[in-house]
């Protein structure tokens, strides 16, 4: 059984309605006018309010994905024998065209018979340290989930985050069988953030340091999020 949790951050919160007509779990964090959106606060939310599932997905809402998506993140789970899955092949998304994304939320165009080589489809060499992340929920609370209070508007948290699950599991990817997610286009957000300077040196200083360094991080960020549970 799939429960999907959509979380939304914003000054003025509009999609409850729409997250009810379509059966979803729906999370609503009003934020002020000159706050910038805190993706991490939003995983971990979310990861906190959905219950006591065995797997969570954190997973960017510009990212479509086929009906075989969960059946085949369980069978790379099981296959890898990993407890932390990135949710597509070769750690690369697949970038759709404005002209492609626009059909896709017009339901103009069927996700289910796209691939890597479809009109409208790009991508680039994998390096993504997030985007969508099948990771088991035990394992998200040992790491302490995301970590909103050093990140928000466009950052490093996904960089932080698998360097902080990497300590106790290696991350693998969708590979067997192959998953893709599709990637929408939207705005850039890079440049966005005056602050992500100082973001990118906090995340560099962590993945500088030694095991132990790093584990008393972890550890001190595990019991700050099992408070709320």
């Amino acid at each position: 059984m799939v429960s999907v949790t959509i979380v939304e951050c914003d000054t003025q919160l509009q999609h409850s309605g729409q997250c009810r007509k379509l059966g979803v779990n729906y999370i609503g964090i009003k934020t002020k006018k000159d706050e910038q959106y805190n993706r991490s606060l939003a995983f971990n939310v979310g990861a906190i309010l959905s219950g006591k599932c065995e797997w969570l997905l954190t997973h960017d809402i510009d990212c479509v994905v086929k009906d075989n998506f969960f059946s085949n993140l369980l069978k790379n789970t099981r296959r890898h024998g990993s407890g932390a899955v990135q949710s597509f092949n070769k750690r690369r998304v697949l970038y759709c065209s404005t002209k492609l994304s626009k059909s896709l939320i017009r339901d103009e165009i069927d996700v289910n018979g796209l691939c890597e080589e479809s009109d409208g489809i790009s991508t680039c060499a994998g390096k993504a340290p997030g985007g969508s992340i099948f990771i088991n929920r035990d394992l998200f609370f040992e790491v302490g989930g995301y970590d909103p209070e050093l990140f928000y508007g466009y950052a490093p948290e996904d960089r932080f985050f698998w360097d902080k699950v990497s300590i106790y599991e290696e991350i693998r990817s969708a590979s067997n069988p192959v998953t893709d997610i599709f990637h929408l286009h939207h705005e850039p957000m890079m440049g966005t953030n005056p602050e992500l300077g100082r973001m990118i040196k906090i995340a560099d200083t962590f993945g500088r340091l030694n095991y132990s360094e790093k584990l008393n991080i972890v550890k001190y960020k595990q019991e700050i999020l099992s408070s709320w549970l």
